[in-house]
């Protein structure tokens, strides 16, 4: 029996408010650290390149983080990572916390280096022990994600405090999301709702969608929605896309705003735009069904692989089932095969089955009864009528394993018992 779509349409589940945490982040290595440690000007204006270059072979630590600023950048050499990377590592050397940061947003990126978390914790600790709130706060994010380092609520805590204290925006929301949470620490909505204001007044971002969260939910304070949708209002249109998602589900459902279908798919297409699987799944669903939009197979197809591509299992599945029969985008098993593959490697059973029955007809991969076997199986493992009734005819068949009946027949009657009328029917004619 084929599967359909898995369609998980558009209710309570949807108004999870998910929130990620908050790491100061860059698109070079130099745009939050400006001000060398000898508080000259990291760009160092009033050297000519070859003096530049004259003064960081003599260890000028300053000299050398203007250069791997200017190779980073492309400024009068050409752009090279590598050799970024090579002048930050000697600057790193001479103990300047600005080229340690740099080097460790490197090390975090993969750009320039091979990526190394390790060493990238490392170095933020370097950096963050000379007082650098920027290092502070991600160092705390390496230990709450267990990146480098063995996950540590409890350090994590420790570092966003010292950030906090200087008052950077990220680890004040950051530390807020923790006591909100309880994650290393006990629950105190009025703390997590004192530090996300603190964030707030600097304008950050983050902070405006948790505020959104916690009036929202009437964790701290009064439930209030009107006050939540204003707040996921100012982060939606500062481009956060999980504020815009929120914002999505409050005008669809008319919750703190006026109930407008046209409008909640605006929120959540920006919200999809920038990778946002729930977003991504949801319009998948509205374009498929027809709910909320206007039906349309390739815009359900497009969004369906959005969320896919950023991890979401149903999304997978869903894609995957399209590329199959050609359902809103041209029929490509080798498609389907990919994506049945990497949602089952997230352990998706239905993806385990569909993926087992491409292997045993030889469509968008090479036949291969033993594969077949095997994601039959891991799908049966699962509890799937229809894979044990297939597990149930291989080994009776003996493709891809010695024939036995011994264990063909059980697997057909724990199939039977599970509604499977093919089974039901070859055991039948089997006595």
């Amino acid at each position: 029996m084929k599967r359909i779509i898995t369609l998980l349409v558009c209710a309570l589940a949807l108004q999870s408010l998910i929130i990620a945490q908050t790491r100061n982040q860059t698109k070079g290595y130099f745009e939050e650290i400006a001000i060398s440690q000898s508080g000259k000007m990291s760009t160092d204006k009033e050297d000519d390149i070859d003096t530049l270059i004259k003064r960081a072979e003599a260890n000028d630590a300053d000299a050398q983080l203007a250069l791997a600023k200017k190779y980073s950048e492309g400024v009068d050499v050409k752009q090279n990572f590598a050799d970024s990377v090579k002048w930050l590592q000697r600057a790193a050397k001479l103990k300047n916390r600005d080229a340690q940061v740099n080097l460790a947003l490197a090390y975090d990126a993969g750009r320039g280096v091979k990526q190394d978390f390790n060493e990238a914790r490392k170095l933020y600790e370097q950096a963050a022990k000379q007082k650098v709130a920027f290092a502070q706060n991600n160092l705390a994010c390496m230990y709450q994600d267990g990146k480098g380092v063995k996950q540590n609520y409890k350090a994590a805590k420790k570092w966003f405090e010292q950030a906090a204290k200087q008052n950077n925006s990220n680890a004040l929301v950051n530390l807020g999301a923790l006591y909100a949470t309880g994650l290393g620490t006990k629950p105190d909505a009025a703390k997590a709702l004192s530090y996300f204001d603190r964030a707030a007044k600097q304008n950050n971002t983050e902070s405006f969608n948790w505020l959104g969260v916690m009036y929202a939910s009437g964790n701290g304070v009064n439930q209030d929605s009107v006050k939540a949708a204003e707040y996921f209002m100012v982060a939606a249109n500062a481009g956060h896309p999980v504020a815009q998602y929120n914002l999505g589900v409050m005008h669809k459902n008319g919750t703190g705003v006026s109930q407008d279908y046209a409008k909640s798919i605006e929120y959540f297409s920006a919200s999809a735009e920038q990778g946002y699987a729930p977003a991504a799944f949801y319009l998948g669903q509205a374009y498929e069904l027809g709910v909320a939009a206007e039906q349309d197979l390739v815009k359900a197809a497009q969004y369906y692989e959005i969320a896919a591509k950023n991890g979401n299992v149903d999304a997978q599945y869903n894609i995957a089932y399209m590329y199959e029969n050609g359902i809103g985008v041209s029929g490509d098993f080798a498609k389907a095969a990919q994506w049945y593959e990497t949602a089952t490697a997230s352990g998706d059973i239905g993806s385990s089955l569909a993926l087992a029955k491409l292997y045993y007809s030889g469509k968008g991969v090479k036949q291969d009864f033993k594969k077949a076997l095997q994601y039959f199986t891991k799908a049966a493992d699962g509890g799937n009528a229809e894979a044990k009734s297939n597990l149930g005819r291989m080994m009776l068949k003996g493709e891809g394993v010695k024939a036995n009946p011994g264990k063909a027949i059980p697997l057909l009657q724990e199939a039977a018992s599970l509604g499977d009328a093919s089974a039901a029917a070859l055991l039948e004619n089997l006595q």
